[in-house]
């Protein structure tokens, strides 16, 4: 249950402590979707697919397994969305040789307001470290609900996003809701048929972006006129983002993968990260266990070549990439699984609760399977003591129920 700091005033004491009992006893939950059952009554072309999928597993001795999820009535390509920009490279060098700078004016910025405050600031202190081997950001309590994307290659904006929460609370010790549609409606850097995720970070540097409840419902589509007034600027700010790596494959220009270790520094380091993967069908009728698809190296998928550490990659707008077309939210990993936790934007009528609280919409994926981790990227949340923007207007009033484009369809929102 997510419980917003500014209302708790508006709570008497003895309802707040009701509530809070209540969802600490899982009274208060979503409606939890039952696979098995959903099955049932399942088209016949989907009991189909999940039999031959289930036939493949078994022979390939993998070792998780699927259902009829939400995510298995729509087509892929409206579940995921990542563009990758050409000249990537040149690019994170670039923005890795700025995060730095930014990150020094950070420190600057903090010990300013230290001298004038009289006082000590510090982040969330984590005892933990890149060599256990089980960790888990949910279990410190900073990692957002489960969230939707619907019908709309919008992953850039939801990884993204789900980053920068768990990075603000790590900073600022408040949980938020922020504001998907805003980020479709107003930062221009993407849309339903998708985006780059470090591109909201870069909107919300001046900008920030605001809480769901200041701004409007998400509806899975685009709508052609931005709700802000112009000018405007939030305080939910990024103080600073990066790149986990910047180096290349040996004897090429192409991005490489970041390394399991570089993975687990960046994530105790930062916090939950956005990282990118490679999906298909497989993983959308995902319900549990450590997911892989097993191919031999050297195969070819989609047009794009199996890597000998499983991983894919492939020619893509004139330059050859380790292929990835969705971002997810890295929150931990578990060694004796040899496997990342994820947190996906699929709602939770797909995927697995993962061993921790009452949501589904997590999954276990094996290390560097699916290219997962791939164009890695932390943000850090600007700190509220020291950072105001520097434009400050009122949010011009926006309709209740923003209407799509007349051209664009209106995307299905999925529900258990």
């Amino acid at each position: 249950m997510c419980v917003k700091n500014k209302f708790l005033s508006r709570l008497d004491l003895f309802s707040f402590l009701l509530l809070l009992v209540l969802a600490v006893s899982g009274t208060i939950t979503a409606q939890e979707i039952d696979y098995a059952k959903r099955e049932l009554s399942a088209p016949p072309q989907v009991k189909q697919k999940l039999t031959d999928l289930r036939t493949k597993i078994q022979q390939r001795k993998l070792n998780y397994t699927i259902g009829y999820t939400t995510a298995l009535d729509l087509p892929i390509k409206q579940l995921t969305g990542l563009k990758i920009p050409k000249n990537l490279r040149s690019l994170v060098i670039q923005q890795n040789t700025r995060a730095k700078q930014m990150l020094n004016a950070d420190e600057v910025l903090r010990l300013d307001y230290e001298k004038r405050a009289g006082v000590r600031a510090h982040d969330f202190i984590l005892s933990a470290s890149p060599y256990l081997t089980v960790f888990d950001w949910r279990k410190f309590g900073i990692v957002t609900r489960v969230q939707n994307q619907g019908g709309c290659g919008s992953c850039w904006d939801f990884g993204a996003l789900a980053a920068y929460e768990s990075s603000y609370q790590k900073r600022n010790g408040e949980k938020w809701d922020l504001s998907e549609q805003e980020i479709l409606d107003c930062a221009k850097v993407g849309s339903c048929d998708g985006g780059w995720h470090t591109s909201v970070f870069d909107y919300m540097i001046p900008k920030g972006t605001l809480l769901e409840s200041n701004y409007s419902p998400y509806i899975a589509a685009t709508n052609p006129n931005c709700g802000l007034a112009p000018g405007y600027a939030s305080n939910f700010q990024v103080a600073a983002w990066g790149n986990v790596t910047d180096e290349a494959i040996p004897g090429t220009t192409a991005m490489r993968m970041p390394t399991v270790a570089e993975l687990k520094n960046a994530l105790v380091q930062y916090g939950p990260i956005a990282v990118g993967l490679w999906v298909t069908d497989d993983f959308q009728a995902y319900t549990g266990g450590v997911f892989e698809e097993w191919r031999a190296p050297g195969a070819v998928v989609d047009g794009l070549t199996v890597q000998s550490d499983g991983s894919l990659m492939g020619p893509y707008e004139g330059q050859t990439v380790y292929a990835a077309n969705h971002i997810v939210l890295l929150v931990g990993w578990d060694d004796s699984k040899g496997a990342w936790l994820i947190k996906n934007s699929w709602g939770t009528g797909w995927g697995e609760k993962a061993g921790f609280g009452t949501e589904r919409g997590y999954a276990w994926i094996k290390y560097k399977a699916d290219s997962i981790g791939d164009y890695a990227a932390w943000v850090m949340a600007a700190k509220k003591e020291w950072y105001k923007p520097q434009i400050n207007t009122p949010i011009r009033k926006i309709e209740p129920l923003i209407k799509p484009k007349p051209n664009e369809i209106k995307r299905p929102i999925l529900k258990p």
